[in-house]
């Protein structure tokens, strides 16, 4: 084990925190008028600096392979090709075709202990994106319907609508799946960012 790694250890820590300790005690304590000696100033600081050191450079827990492998799935099932759909696509275009996966929809009946992390901080922005993912599911779902009986293609204009100058309740439709697709994208984005960091990645 090298210097750096003793430091930085647990019990580095708390011995370089010890030390902290003492050095203040014996080099700076009032207990009687006395000049600043430069030499004990010297020993606290450096004591200081050990400290500050040891605790930045603390060891970190390597992430679990559970939480690796729980990562590459949420990735697998969310290929680049449905986030892109999530931001390029305008739900009022007279009908579309939907992403060649279903990740979203996969994802939305997700539930149990195999699909949390077991890192508490990732879990719980893990937990508000997978929310998101159901409401998402849920709004495409209620408010998309299959196009002149093919599967693939998806509208969410009524048989007789107008695409070009759809009613109210159509446009509110749009705007709320449009706004919805784009918070999701970047909420999903995010989350990967944030567990990348998280996960040493």
């Amino acid at each position: 084990m090298t210097i750096l790694e003793r430091i930085t250890s647990i019990q580095g820590r708390l011995t370089t925190g010890f030390a902290l300790v003492v050095a203040i005690v014996i080099g700076l304590w009032p207990d009687h008028d006395r000049p600043v000696d430069p030499v004990l100033v010297g020993a606290v600081v450096t004591a200081a600096l050990a400290w500050l050191f040891a605790e930045i450079g603390g060891e970190k827990k390597a992430p679990s392979a559970h939480d690796l492998k729980l990562f590459q799935e949420i990735n697998n099932a969310l290929p680049q090709a449905e986030l892109d759909f999530l931001i390029d696509q305008h739900f009022g275009d007279g009908s579309f075709q939907a992403p060649a996966s279903d990740g979203i929809g996969i994802i939305a009946f997700w539930q149990g202990a195999r699909f949390e992390f077991v890192d508490q901080a990732l879990n719980e922005k893990w937990e508000a994106t997978r929310n998101s993912i159901k409401k998402f599911s849920s709004l495409y779902a209620l408010n998309t319907f299959v196009f002149h009986d093919e599967v693939k293609w998806r509208t969410v204009h009524p048989t007789h609508g107008d695409p070009e100058n759809p009613e109210t309740f159509v446009q509110e439709r749009i705007d709320k799946l449009n706004t919805s697709a784009t918070e999701l994208y970047n909420e999903v984005n995010e989350f990967e960012r944030y567990a990348r960091r998280r996960l040493g990645l």
